[in-house]
């Protein structure tokens, strides 16, 4: 800013002053998206109670929201008292005329022609989420006219398109508009996209009271840029609703009948689609009545209240019923469930609770312990910013009798939950137990029949459950027991057999078949045969994973293995695959290069309580017969 000014002590007065690259969001005060860039001139004399005084101002141009604002000009002029003032804005698309005088009742009057073309940027303050199409075309003229007290306007709308997300509505008739001081009345006027019309009527006292009246049929889909959290908003809407008493605690009565809505949230990929009900307001609150839909191939009824303090929710209790529905916690755990959810809370403090009953799951996911055993913990990392529904706190029990199926590298068996869902939606924590009482799990390649299997949660920071698995198999007429307790990062095992036998004739028995004392001279291939299924533990585990999603198999494991015949450490392969829909489960093993080294084994379910298996070792394959074992449940 450059000026030249000169002030008297009998009051006269005279300046001259320029200024260039004026910021609007400077004059505003505040933080605008975007930005207009304006340069003024100004001169002026004679007294302050008889002023004389030029100013043109030019707008260079600029964006709000990203959207052009175009360029104009501005003349303002004080003589005499009289006040005149002259501008050509948005590139001359709108013409504004005034007059007044500086005295009296200092009466005044303005004349806005608004010329038909493009206002995108008028909407956008109101828009959260600016979507791509949008297109505000419009058309008209406004009178305005007071002194003051008192300012009374005439706005008519001659034409007018609002477009966005694929949706264009336009008014069918002129809308006139008129403002007496505070007051402003609206003639019935619609706005129609299609089979899509709205009409509106009634009138205002600003910062006083309402009564409008508004009704008519809706796609909701224009709704999304309401709030930036909306992912998805679809479906159609008719409703008629009437607003009226203070300005400060409006009333509001009124239906919407809903039909073909979805919804979802930005970040979640969850969405609530085939929306059917009806939602009505009564006075402050919002009451959710018959609302049904699907989600996860599930079926989901919705009720409940919100209740509102002015236009925004104040507090709100919101029940989901669930039938049916289809999640996936991970790449390889899908869960199949039903029950209900209570949502309750005010925006600022949320909580889940309800109850969850696990129809059916399963759990395929590889255990990578080999590898995982060796690395260092990673730290948690969490999120600087957390939203108000990440914060919502949770405490859902969720239960399941024998429908929690694994089948992975480690185990095969159902369990039985009784778990609570605590801490938040960003970081959540289990409590509770998961247990089992059959079922198989892997070790050395060996199949252990599981006598008790549990899992319980009780780490209020983490998900760290404490294990305790009881299990046995028969290697030869040698009944070997094993138990292994403790966390996943920290475990203890014990191994016992029948015969009594020693631990490190049991590991032997478990890796080549035989006790050490049976394979002596052989110990160094045991020892590193256990070293090499560590050291490469992260590359077998890349393999087996592959070769599992490429041919299909359901079990695909490679372990280091010590040759019976030759003593030395060589690859043994075990594939199984499920047939006759999960009854029938066929597991064969062979070390890699030692045709004499395999087995075969059929295991065959009649029903839940008896099992048929069938094994054929090498023995049977060089001309022995094939051993059945019958084992009752």
């Amino acid at each position: 800013l450059k000026a030249d000014a000169y002030i008297s002590t009998d009051g006269r007065f005279s300046y001259k002053a320029a200024a260039e690259n004026i910021l609007l969001s400077d004059i505003l005060r505040k933080q605008i998206q975007g930005d207009a860039v304006f340069s003024a001139k100004s001169e002026g004399q004679g007294t302050f109670e008889d002023p004389s005084i030029k100013m043109n101002a030019k707008m260079i141009g600029g964006t709000l929201k990203g959207r052009n604002i175009g360029g104009g000009d501005i003349t303002a002029s004080i003589k005499d008292k009289n006040i005149s003032l002259n501008a050509d804005l948005i590139n001359e698309k709108v013409k504004i005329k005034g007059s007044g005088r500086l005295d009296g009742e200092m009466p005044w009057n303005l004349k806005v022609d608004v010329q038909s073309g493009r206002y995108d940027f008028l909407v956008n303050p109101f828009l959260k989420d600016v979507p791509e199409d949008l297109i505000l075309s419009l058309s008209g003229k406004m009178l305005l006219h007071g002194d003051r007290k008192n300012i009374f306007a005439d706005a008519s709308i001659k034409h007018i398109v609002l477009s966005m997300y694929g949706y264009s509505f336009t008014n069918e008739q002129e809308i006139e508009l008129k403002l007496d001081n505070r007051k402003l009345d609206m003639n019935s006027f619609s706005m129609r996209s299609g089979n899509t019309a709205l009409n509106i009527s009634g009138d205002m006292t600003i910062g006083k009271n309402y009564n409008v009246v508004l009704e008519g049929s809706s796609s909701l889909s224009p709704f999304k840029s309401l709030s930036p959290k909306i992912g998805l908003l679809k479906g159609d809407a008719e409703c008629v609703f009437k607003i009226t008493g203070d300005w400060d605690a409006p009333q509001i009565y009124g239906g919407l009948t809903l039909t073909n809505g979805a919804f979802g949230l930005k970040d979640y990929y969850h969405r609530i689609s085939s929306l059917n009900g009806y939602i009505y307001i009564d006075n402050d609150r919002i009451v959710l009545r018959q609302l049904t839909g699907k989600t996860g191939g599930g079926d989901i009824e919705l009720s409940g209240v919100l209740y509102l303090k002015k236009f925004s929710f104040k507090r709100f209790y919101v029940e989901a019923k669930l039938n049916n529905i289809n999640a996936t916690v991970s790449k390889n755990f899908n869960v199949n469930f039903g029950g209900s959810i209570l949502y309750k809370g005010t925006p600022e403090s949320q909580l889940f609770s309800g109850d969850i009953k696990i129809i059916r799951a399963r759990y395929n996911e590889r255990v990578e312990w080999k590898s995982w055993l060796l690395k260092t913990k990673i730290t948690e990392t969490y999120k600087s910013e957390i939203s108000n529904l990440e914060k919502a706190a949770l405490n859902i029990r969720v239960t399941g009798k024998d429908n929690i199926f694994i089948d992975n590298n480690v185990a095969r068996a159902t369990m039985s939950s009784d778990l609570v869902l605590r801490g938040t939606i960003y970081r959540p924590v289990l409590f509770g137990r998961l247990e089992s009482n059959e079922g198989t799990v892997y070790f050395r390649n060996n199949e252990f029949n599981i006598l008790h299997a549990s899992a319980d949660f009780a780490d209020p920071n983490r998900i760290n459950p404490v294990i305790v698995i009881s299990a046995e198999t028969f290697v030869g007429t040698y009944k070997i027991k094993m138990n292994l307790e403790g966390q996943m990062d920290r475990f203890n095992m014990a191994l016992s057999s029948d015969p009594p036998l020693k631990e490190m004739d049991i590991l032997a028995l478990l890796t080549v078949g035989q006790t050490a004392g049976d394979v002596k001279g052989l110990e160094g291939g045991i020892g590193a045969g256990e070293a090499t299924s560590f050291v490469t533990g992260k590359v077998q585990d890349v393999v087996e994973e592959r070769m599992k999603s490429i041919t299909g198999l359901d079990r695909f494991q490679v372990d280091p293995y010590v040759s019976k015949t030759t003593g030395t450490v060589e690859p043994r392969v075990t594939v199984s695959k499920r047939l006759l829909a999960d009854k029938m489960f066929v597991t064969y093993t062979t070390a890699v290069g030692a045709k004499e080294e395999q087995i075969i084994k059929v295991e065959y379910f009649l029903n839940r309580q008896m099992s048929l298996i069938g094994v054929r070792d090498e023995r049977g394959i060089l001309g022995g017969d094939i051993k059945f074992r019958f084992e009752f449940k």
